[in-house]
């Protein structure tokens, strides 16, 4: 028969060892608390970053926007006054009060976008010379030169609009060999390229 003590230090370390196994249980579901709130924390802060937009100094919309408007004229073909119009109902989704936009607002975007393209220093390399001067703009004679990285060419598939970058242009009453080799020769010297070979399409 058991003393008096001895049952009731039994019973105390039951007690203690389920107290122990409830203790532990409860800081296994905090912790799994504590990841599911960071977890839902990170995406709540992802999410509003992604639902705000940039605004663009000295500009009424947002660059978000902006680059809606330029990506929808120039990769889809949606007319200047289609964009002007779109862009407003998309600004609305935002929860955004927006002035009315004019398609000629869209158009010197557009315009900006490719002269930063354009002002972009080519990867030293190999390349392939395009020359087309069969744009005539009133009249005078846009000439436009393109280059192609040497090892995206392909004898059996057509470029896409990613394979070739514009090396320069130019927009005067006619073009000699002598101005063209020029402009070439400035900008070879200045980004340090390699043209392999040329194509024309007959013009100087």
């Amino acid at each position: 028969m058991r003393t008096p003590s001895k049952a009731s230090n039994k019973v105390w370390k039951e007690k203690a060892v389920l107290r122990g196994k409830q203790l532990n249980r409860a800081k296994q579901e905090l912790k799994r608390q504590k990841l599911k709130a960071t977890k839902w924390r990170s995406a709540y802060y992802e999410l509003k970053k992604a639902q705000s937009v940039r605004p663009v100094r000295n500009y009424s919309y947002p660059l978000e926007l902006i680059w809606i408007s330029i990506l929808m004229h120039i990769n889809f073909n949606v007319s200047l006054r289609g964009v002007s119009q779109s862009v407003v109902k998309l600004g609305e989704l935002y929860g955004l009060s927006l002035p009315k936009l004019s398609h000629m607002s869209v158009r010197n975007w557009c315009l900006k976008f490719g002269l930063y393209c354009l002002n972009q220093p080519l990867a030293k390399g190999k390349y392939v010379l395009i020359s087309d001067e069969s744009i005539e703009i009133g009249r005078e004679r846009l000439a436009l030169l393109y280059v192609v990285p040497i090892e995206v060419y392909s004898p059996i598939e057509p470029l896409t609009m990613e394979d070739v970058k514009v090396l320069d242009l130019g927009v005067q009453p006619s073009w000699s060999s002598a101005q063209l080799a020029q402009k070439i020769k400035h900008k070879v010297k200045a980004y340090d390229l390699e043209i392999v070979y040329g194509i024309s399409d007959n013009c100087s």
